[in-house]
């Protein structure tokens, strides 16, 4: 129905009186039972109007909605949208989805209607709405949505997609995993301590054999960065046990092993390596799986007036934890005061021989069992006085290194972060961490404090104020990227995580001003009993 003067040029009047002249036809037009609900009204050809079948809550007269009229479809949008909706990615997600994608892009309606129906999507074939927006009408007088549902006038009814179920509009659940796999998920975010596995394992042997899965082990440490948990520290200081636990889960039975009789040399990638004073042997011991092999030092190691000092690693140069069935070196130096030389020899496993002698003129120097640093194929080891030696392992060669141009009352040898050799030492409250720099042109080699670290930010202001005896650093975990600062007011010990710079305090029994920190994930083969000399998980759940 037309109100005014008829279609065309004849109408002249404004909007709004064709909307007052509009409204008394809709109200006798409601009046027919004949006419169908809801009814649209064509007005002026730039307008439409909506009248709804049900009255407002006040019983009053029927109320309108102003719809905007069609535009015309963009040819290159619907383009576009038919190409995106033919994707065959695309064709198995929800409609609502795809819906959705295109209205964000600027699509309107119509050229949304048009692209699916010239996709003709196999899932549109079923009953399913119209994908026309709700939002696509402007209502007047507060008509909602759920109390009227807007028309269109194109494209035609026969060529629109038929109503979706409900289903249809649901996104779909991911498949479910598989059993095992689902275990294997779970098990891979357990804490990186080994009791918790080590626990988990004991449940069934269907559990045990996922957990012991090679490729899992490798699977759960690659999970936690390749960063083994630290578990405790071996010491050589007499008022404390051989090993000293840091982790509530975890101890090792050293009753029968005295500090008279073993001398702790280095602690690495699982294993420790033990000096037995009495035989002369030294101790091969990987700590989780059990095993113990005993090496007879060579025949001129144990003559003279002595200090020693040695490392165990893994033959086959693994930079993680996979290292407990693989062969190992050790490599052993001692420095003799009678005539100021020291030498150095490396053991292979697989031979079960020592290799030639090296050795070279250190004056007034001797190495000590502190922590060793391995750079390339080179050992270093500290001397007394602050100096340092280097061992080439593929040379075998000793070498000494010059000294740092900084004087500090304690310092250890580490790894530096760009790979090559690197210090640390204390002055006063900062932590300095150096590296050994070798010139790109000349070959020059000169030390370059990288970093320096304020402690006074880290621990607490009054335990610092009551130091007597300046702080030190007591040892360095390559593994974990953690360094221990000693702290002598009330004994303390904390590890600072160079990387995030979060700091903890280690339990008062694992503290000690100098040890060799002992990392490990879990490894299949660990004892429950103890025992003496065995390692053991307690379940202190």
């Amino acid at each position: 129905v037309s109100p005014g003067q008829g279609k065309g040029d004849g109408l002249r009047s404004d909007i709004a009186t064709a909307a007052t002249a509009a409204r008394s036809v809709i109200c006798l037009c409601l009046s027919l039972p004949s006419i169908p609900k809801p009814i649209r009204l064509l007005t002026k050809p730039a307008w439409n109007l909506v009248a709804a079948a049900t009255p407002d809550a006040g019983g009053g007269e029927k109320q309108l909605a102003l719809e905007a009229p069609p535009q015309p479809a963009r040819e290159d949008y619907v383009q576009n949208a038919v190409k995106f909706l033919s994707h065959p990615e695309v064709r198995g997600s929800t409609v609502v989805y795809r819906h959705s994608f295109l209205q964000n892009k600027g699509l309107t309606n119509d050229e949304i209607d048009e692209a699916f129906r010239r996709v003709r999507d196999p899932q549109l074939t079923t009953a399913s709405p119209s994908t026309h927006n709700l939002d696509r009408c402007y209502y007047y007088k507060g008509v909602t949505r759920n109390r009227m549902k807007p028309l269109t006038s194109h494209p035609p009814a026969d060529t629109l997609p038929p109503p979706a179920p409900m289903d249809e509009l649901a996104i779909d659940p991911p498949p479910p995993l598989p059993l095992d796999d689902m275990l294997m998920e779970i098990f891979l975010r357990l804490p990186p301590e080994p009791i918790h596995l080590f626990c988990a394992s004991f449940v069934s042997k269907h559990w045990r054999g996922l957990i012991h899965d090679a490729r899992f082990l490798r699977r759960f440490s690659e999970f936690h960065g390749k960063t083994p948990p630290i578990l405790g520290f071996f010491t050589n200081e007499t008022r404390t046990p051989l090993f000293a636990p840091t982790s509530d889960g975890f101890t090792l039975s050293t009753s029968t092993m005295s500090h008279r009789d073993w001398w702790v040399l280095d602690c690495r990638r699982g294993r420790a390596l033990v000096d037995n004073l009495r035989t002369g042997t030294l101790l091969v011991w990987d700590l989780m799986t059990g095993h113990k092999r005993f090496v007879t030092l060579p025949t001129q190691a144990c003559h003279g007036q002595l200090r020693c000092s040695g490392t165990v690693l893994c033959a086959a140069g693994h930079a993680d934890h996979d290292c407990h069935s693989c062969p190992f070196l050790v490599a052993f130096l001692r420095s003799d005061y009678t005539d100021s030389i020291t030498s150095a020899w490396l053991y292979s496993s697989e031979t079960g021989i020592w290799g030639e002698i090296t050795s070279i003129h250190t004056q007034n120097s001797y190495v000590y069992a502190e922590q060793t640093a391995l750079v390339g194929n080179t050992l270093y080891y500290l001397l007394n006085h602050g100096g340092i030696i280097g061992f080439d392992l593929d040379k075998n060669s000793l070498d000494l290194v010059e000294a740092v141009p900084y004087s500090y009352s304690k310092i250890i040898i580490m790894p530096a972060e760009d790979g090559l050799l690197g210090l640390a030492g204390v002055d006063g409250f900062s932590l300095h961490l150096w590296s050994r720099v070798v010139a790109s042109i000349d070959g020059a080699v000169s030390w370059t404090r990288c970093r320096v670290i304020d402690l006074e930010k880290l621990i607490a202001p009054e335990i610092l104020a009551a130091c007597i005896v300046p702080v030190e650093p007591a040892a360095y975990a390559e593994d974990a990227h953690v360094i221990f600062i000693y702290v002598n007011h009330g004994m303390r010990m904390y590890m600072i995580h160079l990387r995030s710079m979060r700091i903890e305090e280690v339990p008062r029994k694992g503290a000690c001003r100098s040890g060799f920190p002992y990392t490990s994930f879990y490894t299949p083969g660990i004892t429950t009993g103890g025992g003496d000399d065995q390692a053991e998980l307690l379940n202190i759940s």
